[in-house]
């Protein structure tokens, strides 16, 4: 909260809390847009607002005359108990604006962290999202569950909020957090990713040993998924416990072991990137909200507004009906306004940049943090800027920065990349076919170069450009040592993938996904499963792409994924749509089968009609096994409504025995239902 001695400003529920000569505090409501006021100048305390900054921050694309100010400063006052010829907080320069002029503590109960983990150098224009989160925390820390959602576009500082309110909660010295990252899945994405991310960092962490108790007793279902953080004499017990079931029992263990984990201490669960997570993650995410508990558990889950209004994006229509609801806070980040990006330039000395250099920035990058970033430091490649201890100078006029600066993002990138060496663009073009995420071990045979050789100008990009950072080294199968990378955003690994030729991408691929396979035995490749697919996809092998969408799904299957193993389905379908005529009709065969069993197994009336398209297909190609297998299951899904259509079925499927081999004909015959039908004739 925003606080002077006598009064503080609440942004969680829109009101200022005034202490009176007693101590007490009383609450005092203020209209919205009065309020906004207030919040407005009190976080540009001690500068001149001018009337028309004010409107333009707090009436965007209304027209209104400036005369209306003066309204909501007087309700300011009287709440205040402020005089115009006297003030003690607001000050009026008449004819130009108002100025904030009463003491002010802009830092919240926790100290704030240091600008240098910024990549601006400085974290401006999320007061209010980050007074939001830190009450959230507060109350979730007193055993009321929150729930935060964080939007906005790429770029637009989602982690960097989130890094930034961690450096500010060492007020709670035993909280727990437990990170995990949705990634873009190309058959889909891999069952309840992120939160066995998390739960892994869990295990691994200052209370692992409580942690992996908590998971072996609450959780036997995920403990099995999880054998790496199991004990070895545990594991056998596990897999015996291990059922297949439904759904809604890994659902249910996981969220009570969350709220187990958040009994005992505060617990921050963070999610990110949700626009690319399975259908299984959101329905747990969407079921821990809807619990009510004592637990001191706070959700935050990132993801971008934009990828949401595609199709039919499940995390749309959840996080509409949870805040419908009063189950979540909706954190959605828009664009920078300008005084925010005058802070970030503002050089050490604290002088504001000039308004033509804030303005030029500002329409450069939309006010989008990571677009004034790479607009900055191509900028300051160019000699144009300077970047100082906390801002950002201009070394020339605004003019020539306009002639000099690219017109677009894609052309400022590209600019960047073709002013590297030969070896450094062969190396970010390796890393940005094996994804934003990657290592030397996997990526530099496809760069052909030795590892060693490949992590050095790792290194080098890491610590001189924006482009890629390193991450915690780990460990192989094979025991070597690997220090992992990843690109600083997507933007910059997809206009690095667009430049490469569709021949050239191809090759890549299959080196990565060769080498892959070299690194990890088939036993260590489950979690691998979707990654391996879209490489070797992209490589033109459709039989191996194939084979490996069939261990996603698989897995999938094995974690009562049914949703997640429907959009495996998809992209096998559409892969096997590229194979010759002798392999690909056998695929398209499989895979309907597949569906339809997976839908018969949900009740899904979808299945009767996977079953038909199943048996016409094999009749049209002679394959009476598979038209049999549809018969019958097409037979299995009509008895659920209708018994008369579920025997003429079968007796088509007696016909069919008939004409077929003697093996077939008893396989006919044991089918359940085929059997029983019979045995009543």
């Amino acid at each position: 909260m925003l606080k002077s001695p006598t009064f503080r400003i609440d942004p969680i529920n829109l009101c200022i809390w005034r202490t009176d000569a007693g101590g007490m505090d009383q609450r005092l409501k203020l209209p919205p847009k009065t309020f906004d006021v207030l919040r407005y100048l009190v976080e540009n305390a001690g500068r001149l607002v001018t009337h028309d900054e004010l409107l333009h921050a707090l009436w965007r694309n209304v027209h209104v005359q400036p005369e209306v100010l003066k309204s909501h400063v007087l309700a300011i006052r009287t709440a205040l108990g402020d005089k115009t010829e006297a003030p003690r907080f607001i000050e009026t320069q008449r004819g130009r604006g108002y100025r904030f002029v009463g003491p002010i503590n802009c830092a919240s109960d926790f100290p704030r962290p240091a600008d240098d983990s910024v990549p601006l150098g400085c974290f401006a224009g999320r007061a209010e999202p980050m007074a939001g989160l830190l009450g959230l925390l507060h109350r979730a820390a007193a055993c009321d569950p929150q729930v935060a959602f964080v939007s906005g576009e790429p770029g637009v500082g989602k982690t960097t909020l989130i890094e930034q309110f961690l450096g500010q909660t060492t007020s709670y010295p035993d909280l727990g957090v437990a990170k995990g990252r949705c990634i873009e899945g190309f058959a889909g994405a891999e069952s309840y990713y992120p939160v066995l991310e998390a739960l892994g960092s869990l295990c691994k962490g200052p209370n692992g040993v409580g942690a992996i108790q908590a998971l072996v007793t609450l959780a036997p279902s995920w403990a099995s998924q999880m054998p790496a953080q199991v004990p070895v004499e545990q594991r056998a017990l596990l897999n015996l416990q291990a059922v297949e079931g439904a759904q809604r029992r890994m659902v249910r263990e996981a969220a009570s072991l969350i709220e187990a984990l958040a009994m005992e201490r505060p617990l921050i669960l963070i999610l990110e990137d949700l626009h690319w997570a399975d259908y299984a993650t959101i329905d747990l995410l969407s079921a821990i909200c809807r619990r009510r508990s004592a637990a001191r558990l706070l959700i935050i889950a990132t993801y971008r507004l934009e990828d949401l209004k595609t199709a039919r994006h499940p995390l749309k229509r959840v996080t509409r009906e949870l805040s419908a609801h009063g189950y979540c806070t909706e954190v959605e980040l828009g664009p920078l306004p300008e005084p925010a990006i005058a802070d970030i330039l503002k050089g050490a000395d604290g002088k504001s940049p000039s308004a033509a250099f804030t303005r030029f920035i500002h329409e450069r990058s939309g006010g989008n943090p990571l677009f004034m970033r790479i607009t900055l430091d191509h900028l300051a490649g160019c000699g144009m800027v300077a970047r100082e201890t906390r801002g950002w100078r201009p070394l020339t006029t605004v003019d020539k920065l306009a002639r000099e600066t690219p017109p677009t993002l894609g052309r400022l990138i590209e600019s960047r990349v073709e002013g590297m060496t030969d070896e450094q663009q062969l190396v970010l073009e390796a890393a940005c076919v094996a994804g934003v995420h990657f290592d030397t071990a996997s990526v530099a045979p496809a760069a052909d170069m030795d590892e060693q050789s490949f992590e050095a100008i790792c290194e080098e990009l890491a610590r001189r450009t924006s482009f890629i950072r390193r991450g915690e080294e780990r460990i192989l199968p094979n025991h070597a040592h690997v220090r992992p990378y990843a690109f600083n955003h997507a933007i910059y690994r997809q206009i690095l993938y667009d430049r490469i030729g569709p021949a050239r991408r191809a090759h890549l691929h299959r080196a990565i996904g060769v080498r892959l396979e070299e690194i990890y035995s088939p036993d260590q490749r489950n979690d691998l499963a979707a990654r391996l697919a879209q490489h070797f996809a992209f490589a033109r092998d459709w039989p191996k792409a194939l084979d490996y969408l069939r261990s996603a799904l698989r897995i999938a299957n094995s974690r009562s994924a049914r949703r997640d193993a429907l959009v495996i389905l998809d992209r096998a379908a559409e892969l096997a749509a590229g194979l010759p005529d002798g392999a690909r009709i056998p695929a398209e065969i499989e895979f309907l089968e597949r569906r339809a069993a997976i839908q018969a197994a949900t009740h899904d009336r979808k299945a009767g009609e996977t079953y038909a398209k199943l048996a016409e297909m094999a009749a049209r190609h002679r394959d009476t096994a598979a038209q049999i297998r549809g018969l019958l299951g097409l037979s299995f899904v009509l008895s659920w409504h209708d018994l008369d259509g579920s025997l003429r079925v079968l007796g088509e499927v007696l016909d069919l025995s008939d004409k077929a081999d003697p093996n077939l004909q008893d396989y006919c015959l044991t089918t359940a239902p085929l059997g029983a039908w019979l045995e009543s004739d």
